[in-house]
């Protein structure tokens, strides 16, 4: 970036959640490539995913996003990119967009109530690395540690699926769960849904869902509540 800078980076230094955070802060020019860019992935002055700019994006660029928003859970082998600034739609985009194009596979899981995230499969992490890799340790070999080393191990090929029963909620079923869970027992929405019970309850709990909500009812199909809404 130095050909769209005034000043070189500035170390900046900022105290933040009773921690003391270090950064690098630069200023850019304003430049009709640098206008571009901001239009493209800026529309109406918020940030957001098009295809627009996801068909534009390569290898490199990939490095980029991840040495950025991603992180490798090692003890897991796999790897996932925060990008809670976008919607569920525009996170189900991303996911099918590194998929078709270089068959990374994941899903989109919800991170927190506020935000959701990719998190890639075994397979998907790999793919995601290999193409990764080269670029980071000959531009910036301090980002290494991302890569999972010294702790990644591959040594043999893994077969494996993402686990839908966990994973990959959608916001429709998030909705059924709120509405309906302590109304009707777990095991009678899991069918309403296609899911398992186990799946149902672990959901719950990680919506801060807990607990009966009216009088027992029984309709034959199992046992549920009736909520008081």
């Amino acid at each position: 970036m130095k050909n769209h800078t005034f000043k070189p980076p500035q170390v900046s230094k900022q105290p933040r959640y009773e921690r003391i955070h270090w950064g690098i802060r630069f200023t850019t020019r304003t430049t009709p490539d640098l206008t571009a860019l901001y239009r493209l992935c800026y529309p109406n002055g918020k940030k957001a995913v098009s295809l627009a700019w996801l068909n534009q994006s390569t290898e490199f660029s990939l490095a980029v996003w991840y040495m950025d928003d991603g992180s490798y859970a090692p003890g897991r082998d796999f790897c996932m990119l925060y990008t809670g600034a976008f919607p569920y739609r525009q996170q189900t985009m991303i996911r099918k967009y590194l998929h078709e194009r270089w068959g990374i596979t994941g899903c989109v899981m919800q991170r927190n109530r506020q935000q959701w995230c990719l998190r890639f499969t075994r397979l998907g992490s790999q793919q995601m690395l290999r193409l990764v890799e080269p670029y980071i340790r000959t531009e910036a070999p301090s980002m290494l540690y991302k890569l999972g080393y010294p702790e990644r191990r591959w040594e043999r090929p893994i077969q494996e699926r993402m686990n839908r029963w966990l994973y990959a909620w959608t916001p429709a079923e998030d909705a059924l769960l709120r509405e309906q869970y302590g109304c009707a027992c777990a095991k009678f929405i899991a069918e309403r849904i296609n899911r398992s019970a186990n799946a149902v309850q672990m959901r719950a709990r990680k919506l801060g869902l807990d607990g009966w909500r009216a009088d027992k009812v029984s309709d034959g199909n199992g046992s549920y509540r009736l909520c008081s809404n």
